[in-house]
């Protein structure tokens, strides 16, 4: 099985597309009419590639405004990934977890942009405690905490991007004081 995309166009139709890669050749399958695409896609350099389909070529171009082909703005107006919660739903991603190595590292759980740090140096945290809000696939994603303590370091900055498992905070486990009798 392939990654699944929902197609938003600016007609308003939505589209449920599966691309599965082999070799060099992405194969495009419509989930509802079950038709299929085939085609290849060269990069040219960072945000531009040449897609080919059948014996046509075509200039892909990725813009901050969306994308392009052969220069005239594409009729897609947003691009959704589904295999993610598929992925949740088969128990191969755990839905709440932020990836904890043990070593009082919070971890960014995907790639992204934090859009707020919620914590600072020397803040006290327990567990749940959401540390940052990162924006991913136009969806707003909590960071949150895995372990109680006291944050020794803040490692990343609102409008910063993250990848997967890149260190967003360093947490130091409060000893627990002892009670005298």
């Amino acid at each position: 099985m392939g990654r699944r995309f929902k197609v938003l166009t600016y007609s308003g139709n939505t589209l449920n597309i599966e691309v599965e890669e082999k070799g060099d050749t992405l194969i495009l399958r419509d989930l509802e009419s079950d038709r299929e695409i085939k085609l290849r896609v060269s990069k040219i350099d960072e945000g531009n590639y040449i897609v080919h389909l059948g014996s046509e070529k075509y200039r892909a171009t990725l813009t901050d405004e969306g994308l392009l082909i052969n220069n005239e703005p594409a009729l897609i107006s947003g691009i959704t990934e589904l295999l993610a919660l598929s992925r949740v739903e088969r128990g191969e991603v755990e839905s709440e977890k932020t990836p904890y190595t043990g070593k009082g590292e919070i971890r960014a759980p995907l790639s992204g942009k934090i859009a707020e740090v919620k914590v600072s140096k020397g803040s006290r945290i327990s567990v749940g405690t959401v540390v940052a809000l990162m924006v991913s696939m136009k969806m707003v994603v909590e960071v949150k905490s895995s372990m109680e303590g006291v944050v020794e370091e803040v490692y990343v900055k609102p409008g910063q991007t993250v990848k997967t498992g890149d260190l967003i905070v360093k947490v130091r486990a409060e000893e627990k004081e002892e009670k005298k009798s």
